[in-house]
């Protein structure tokens, strides 16, 4: 059955993935550089024309950096905010809280059974799989996690499975 615990572990297991994705991260630093870069031309250019001295740019780049540092700070953290949020909305609209769920095992496929539909995954499209943080997460393409799945569909007999299935394109963690 899906639950608000369930569905917290998806979400984390999914921002970790997608947060540790290589050049995740680029674009934010890149866009924070590129302005601060700008406010410290713009401090420089108002010393040059102004009656500002040396001091006051000292003085002005100084407070500029912290600012900066300051804003991209809670920059970074409303980022991550968000990121779950959308997760999270994601999440509960696909399987909302009280949503009884079964799966089928088998070394060819798993089938996720809910009362309105029932969906089929080849295991042999999976291209990766990482176990921890109790959740299965498996990719289809190589990029995010395409199926999440909690250890509560899981259980002992379905990780063999799984293991059996993927061999070695299977990760887990202790």
């Amino acid at each position: 059955m899906s639950t608000d615990a369930v569905i917290a572990r998806e979400v984390a297991a999914v921002v970790r993935d997608v947060e540790g994705r290589p050049g995740y991260w680029r674009p934010f630093l890149l866009r924070h550089a590129v302005v601060t870069l700008i406010f410290l031309a713009v401090l420089v250019g108002l010393t040059v024309v102004g009656p500002a001295g040396a001091a006051g740019l000292a003085r002005g780049t100084a407070f500029g950096l912290v600012l900066m540092a300051a804003v991209t700070a809670f920059d970074g953290m409303q980022h991550r905010r968000r990121l779950r949020r959308a997760l999270r909305i994601h999440h509960r609209t696909s399987c909302p809280p009280g949503t009884v769920v079964h799966a089928l095992w088998t070394l060819e496929y798993v089938l996720f059974r809910v009362p309105t539909h029932e969906v089929r995954l080849e295991l042999r499209t999976v291209t990766a799989g990482r176990h921890d943080g109790g959740v299965l997460r498996l990719d289809q393409d190589g990029s995010a996690p395409s199926w999440v799945v909690p250890d509560e569909l899981l259980g002992q007999e379905a990780l063999a499975i799984v293991r059996d299935a993927l061999g070695t394109r299977l990760r887990e963690a202790f």
